[in-house]
């Protein structure tokens, strides 16, 4: 299946040279032309990568929609922008989103970025359909599904899956909590001292 790609930009030349582009490439292309839309198409379509205009002039700009996201949703994120400012790039990065392309870009730049976007998010537990068992737990890392005695999917936030995931991956015998909480992102919570004994120490990976 090829990956997908969601637009998001109000600009209709641009989103058609990007969808021309794209599609001659083997990518399958969706659009986008306000923030409100975009948000509701990541939910429904579940495209692979999303490419972002900062600047939508109806509703919700480029970073707030890109921080909505981020609430439910790990897909990556190229911001398009006009705007090449430092403090522009690095309010982008702290919403959620992975690289930046400046506009004008050339079809070769675009082509380059997506795909060096795309190789990052795909880690390789989760290119394949390997499943972790340890117990009655059910890790399937290519579906980011979890079963427990065979009833499921477990219903778990991006934070609880990312910690259990990591649980699952670390080789050492035992890991602080901290360790683990801080590789999730739970960095608030990160100070405790509990020690957790990780699943891979007797499970494993089928």
């Amino acid at each position: 299946m090829n990956d997908k790609i969601l637009v998001v930009d109000d600009q209709p030349r641009l989103v058609r040279l990007v969808r021309e582009v794209l599609q001659a490439v083997g990518y399958e292309v969706v659009a986008a032309n306000t923030g409100e839309t975009a948000v509701d198409m990541v939910a429904v379509e579940q495209p692979d990568l999303v490419l972002l205009d900062i600047l939508l002039p109806q509703g919700p700009d480029g970073y707030e929609v890109c921080r909505r996201i981020r609430e439910f949703s790990d897909v990556p994120v190229i911001m398009l922008t006009a705007k090449a400012q430092e403090a522009d790039m690095l309010h982008g990065f702290d919403v959620g989103a992975d690289d930046y392309l400046t506009k004008p870009f050339s079809a070769k730049e675009l082509i380059a970025r997506v795909g060096a976007v795309l190789r990052r998010s795909k880690r390789p537990e989760e290119t394949v359909t390997t499943v972790f068992r340890c117990g009655n737990i059910e890790i399937d890392f290519a579906r980011h599904s979890v079963t427990v005695s065979g009833i499921g999917p477990v219903s778990l936030t991006r934070t609880e899956y990312a910690l259990l995931r990591q649980l699952a991956l670390i080789p050492t015998a035992s890991s602080s909590t901290r360790t683990c909480l801080q590789r999730c992102g739970g960095r608030s919570i990160a100070t405790m001292s509990i020690t957790c004994a990780p699943m891979s120490a007797t499970c494993g990976a089928s």
